[in-house]
């Protein structure tokens, strides 16, 4: 599949997506509110949206490939929000609002989640390649792993979630997080304004290396083998290339491959220099030749990665806050020239709610999942008769019976509850009116012992009487 360039400029608050090659257009802009974009606040939802927030207002924009080049809906937020991820299949939005992450389902605009355990707020949020676990970093040098599902189980029961790992080293705000491949035995780097990129291993959350930078470094980027590092340093706007594999474990000053002399030199082959502003983003294309670097310069560039000659500059009329490389879509990709391009096919979306989903309805939950239009693979129509034109075999709604199971299950699990409460209230009042009975034998008992004793009192004075 074709491979563009996403860029967000803050001059207009415009997204456009790019190709790579040329550097034209290969859609109008996506233009939404007048403001900075957010450098960590850029997501695609699934293959047919691409969502953004920006630093000045609390509303996240979410927009199509070809409908409009105004966002196709517009959804406030509890607060501005800095940091946005999505599952890769596109079914759940995290957003990173002040010191909190906010968990919504895409389909039903359902708040399931919100979780709290950092001090300062959310900056960085990124997703595991299988959507299975994510991770926080914060503007108080923590970084904290937590698992999707785990979350919703827990909050779904009113339980305060927590997460799996907690990560501490860092001094200073993290500026960016890169997970590899490999889901739950992938690797980790953080990056801090401390100078620090800290190496952990997901699976033990074991610290593996610390590498030192002259500067603070403010992206970070890899190739897919994790052979090659590359840091965008806060101090001279340098992008720094760092071969992993020749630094020893523990903390170490980060070099390059070259020879001290070439060091001594400022070799240009493992640093890449031309920017003259601050680099807010870096990204490397999926064949891991090509390195996309964002900056407040005006510019994004293409970088060759085994020489670190810049191939190509994007110019902008004002700061570009975002780039990173993405899969061009299919609308676009396989759209002839002048050909008109069916919308309908587009899955739907729904306003983000501010309220926490509440589960003290289980008929509730169910008619909330019958008038709420579904997405499915096939031809298919929603409840509430909202027709989706897809192409392709029709296939089963595997969110709808997910939930819908989820209902029933709930509804069984209360049923059950209330059935042992009344067999236990039950024997519980049997047990009583037993204790109750066994009191109103000893009370009679009690009382005839008692009259008795009165009685015979009585007779002995006579029959003292009766003898004088």
């Amino acid at each position: 599949m074709a491979t563009a360039v996403l860029l967000a400029e803050d001059a207009e608050g415009t997204l456009s997506l790019c190709d790579m090659h040329t550097g034209g257009r290969h859609s109008q802009a996506l233009r939404g509110s007048a403001g900075t974009v957010a450098c960590r606040g850029v997501a695609r939802l699934g293959s047919d949206y691409v969502v953004a927030a920006y630093k000045e207002k609390p509303v996240l924009h979410v927009w199509t490939w070809l409908k409009h080049a105004q966002p196709t809906i517009r959804i406030p937020l509890p607060g501005k929000a800095l940091a946005v991820a999505c599952t890769p299949c596109g079914t759940y939005c995290l957003c990173g609002i002040g010191s909190s992450i906010y968990v919504w389902q895409i389909a039903s605009g359902r708040l399931l989640a919100v979780v709290s355990h950092h001090f300062q707020p959310v900056s960085v949020l990124r997703f595991t390649d299988d959507g299975a676990l994510f991770l926080s970093g914060g503007q108080d040098g923590h970084v904290h792993v937590w698992g999707l599902g785990s979350i919703l189980s827990q909050c779904h029961r009113g339980e305060v979630p927590s997460p799996l790992k907690s990560w501490r080293d860092h001094s200073r705000p993290v500026t960016d997080i890169y997970c590899g491949t490999g889901a739950a035995r992938a690797r980790v780097f953080t990056t801090a304004k401390d100078g620090t990129c800290q190496v952990y291993e997901l699976s033990t959350g074991q610290r593996l290396c610390t590498l030192i930078f002259e500067s603070p470094l403010l992206a970070l980027a890899l190739d897919s083998m994790e052979l090659y590092l590359f840091g965008a340093e806060e101090k001279g706007h340098l992008i720094r290339k760092v071969n992993m594999y020749r630094t020893t474990s523990g903390p170490q000053k980060a070099q390059s491959e070259t020879s001290e002399d070439d060091q001594a030199r400022q070799s240009p082959k493992m640093v890449c220099t031309g920017h003259t502003g601050s680099v807010t983003c870096l990204s490397l294309s999926p064949d891991g030749t090509t390195l996309l670097s964002a900056s407040n310069d005006g510019t994004a560039r293409l970088w060759q990665v085994s020489t670190c000659a810049c191939l190509l500059v994007f110019e902008r009329k004002g700061p570009v806050s975002f780039g990173c490389f993405t899969s061009l879509p299919g609308v676009l990709w396989n759209r002839q020239p002048g050909a008109r391009v069916n919308t309908d096919y587009l899955p739907p979306l729904a306003l983000f709610q501010r309220q926490l989903a509440t589960t003290s309805g289980t008929s509730s939950s169910i008619a909330a999942l019958d008038n709420c239009p579904v997405r499915l693979h096939g031809q298919a129509q929603s409840k509430a008769g909202t027709k989706l034109a897809l192409q392709g075999k029709e296939r089963s709604d595997y969110w709808k019976t997910y939930w819908w199971s989820c209902c029933r299950a709930n509804e069984k699990s209360k049923k059950e509850a209330g059935n042992t409460e009344a067999i236990k209230s039950s024997a519980l009042v049997k047990q009583l009116q037993q204790e109750l009975a066994e009191m109103r034998k000893l009370n009679r008992r009690l009382l005839r012992d008692e009259v008795r004793s009165v009685l015979s009192s009585l007779d002995q004075p006579q029959s003292a009487s009766n003898n004088g």
